[in-house]
């Protein structure tokens, strides 16, 4: 590497690029406050034209091209969402995304981009709100270290692994990838799943679609992020996870683990999560080594983490070593359907996935009473993005409320799509 190339990687480590690959953005607001978030932190900010120009899609993409091509910045935030982000798919240069030291962040309608990105350079990219960000803490963090770790919670198995295959993010903007050969393939993997708009109806037909498309064949897990309007229409965040699971556990395998986010969605000061197919959720400095470890993990270490079940199957094979006469043979239970039988028992008798799916009632983590952040006045409205704070959606005096009146499609609010 030449030292110019070295200087020039040096200096884009305190450069970044806004653009809006999604629709046009409205007003001023959604760069000021950028501005004033990176204000004193040594980032220095450039606007893309996509973000106060109209463009036509090959525009758009050819320009968020060159920025890669550049080698100008470390990461390039996209302030859209909407609808329009699947139209600059055909025209990105995903070999010039992989070859870059650059990395794209978006949220929403630019689920699609960050998993098309993914997918396509096997070098990951982040589904991250920086229009949702009011404290610079957390958006540093993420461009120094490339640290994005959400709180996950298991709800039915062990904890997510760190090195995890991940994708999805915005359930609605997931499915603009059916059929263009830009859709992850979610093999061993974990699907992220949020939305904002997506009541009852909308997301038993959405899932019905992911289960179409193949998307939770061979599966690892799904993770369940915010879904502000199913929260709402069922009364309570725990509701609201009993039934999507109830519907997703149609779909995907008995070994299929369940996980939620319950800071990853259209919320003021959300968090974000890394889509890539090996990479983890930690830090940049972890990439290179990672990139070539498996993320499968081992089975039979996975199942010994259980309390019991090591010493259960230690049992049966005592049990089939005192199996001696020839002539009981036939008798014998097959081993590899009495192993997981063994397991199974063992599972349900520690009160987890097997029990919860054979009595029909979904293993929820208890929820203690929320407790409400002082209102930050200056961030109620920081962008046209997000009609609801977190509060909103938590408060069960609030929810019974907006439950009793009359429903109103979020897909039409503000004039641009819910998501």
């Amino acid at each position: 590497m030449t030292d110019s190339k070295k200087e020039k990687m040096s200096d884009a480590k305190n450069r970044i690029l806004l653009c809006a690959l999604s629709d046009p953005l409205r007003d001023e607001k959604s760069t000021e406050m950028v501005f004033d978030l990176f204000e004193g932190t040594g980032i220095e900010v450039e606007l893309a034209r996509s973000t106060f120009e109209d463009m036509t899609p090959r525009e758009k993409a050819e320009e968020f091209n060159q920025a890669l091509r550049a080698q100008r910045y470390s990461w390039i935030f996209d302030l859209s969402g909407g609808d329009l982000a699947n139209l600059v798919l055909p025209y990105i240069d995903y070999e010039a995304y992989a070859n870059s030291e650059t990395y794209y962040a978006a949220f929403s309608d630019g689920t699609c981009i960050v998993n098309a990105l993914a997918a396509c350079s096997s070098k990951k990219a982040a589904l991250f709100g920086l229009w949702q960000q009011s404290k610079a803490k957390r958006v540093m963090e993420l461009i120094e270290k490339g640290h994005l770790e959400p709180e996950i919670v298991p709800l039915t198995q062990e904890k997510l692994p760190r090195r995890a295959k991940i994708f999805g993010g915005n359930i609605r903007c997931l499915l603009k990838l059916a059929g263009t050969g830009r859709m992850p393939d979610m093999s061993g993997g974990y699907l992220v799943l949020e939305s904002m708009s997506a009541g009852a109806f909308r997301f038993s037909s959405m899932a019905a679609q992911l289960d179409q498309c193949g998307l939770f064949k061979n599966i690892r897990g799904v993770i369940l992020g915010r879904f502000n309007r199913l929260e709402r229409e069922c009364g309570s965040r725990n509701q609201a996870l009993g039934y999507m699971m109830n519907i997703l556990e149609g779909y995907v395998s008995e070994e299929t683990a369940f996980y939620e986010a319950p800071r990853l969605g259209h919320l003021e000061n959300g968090e974000g999560i890394w889509i890539s197919p090996t990479v983890p959720m930690g830090s940049r400095e972890e990439t290179a080594a990672l990139r070539q470890a498996t993320v499968e993990p081992d089975a039979k270490t996975a199942e010994n983490k259980e309390t019991g079940i090591e010493d259960l199957l230690a049992s049966l094979s005592e049990k089939k070593d005192q199996q001696e006469d020839p002539n009981q043979k036939e008798s014998v239970i097959d081993p590899d359907e009495a192993e997981e039988s063994l397991r199974r028992q063992a599972l349900a008798m520690m009160g987890l996935y097997a029990h919860a799916r054979a009595n029909k009632t979904p293993v929820l983590r208890p929820y203690g009473p929320i407790v409400r952040p002082a209102p930050e006045t200056e961030n109620t409205e920081r962008t046209d993005h997000s009609e609801k704070t977190d509060s909103e959606n938590t408060d069960p005096e609030s929810a019974a409320k907006e439950s009793a009146a009359p429903a109103q499609d979020e897909s039409v609010q503000n004039g641009k799509a819910g998501n």
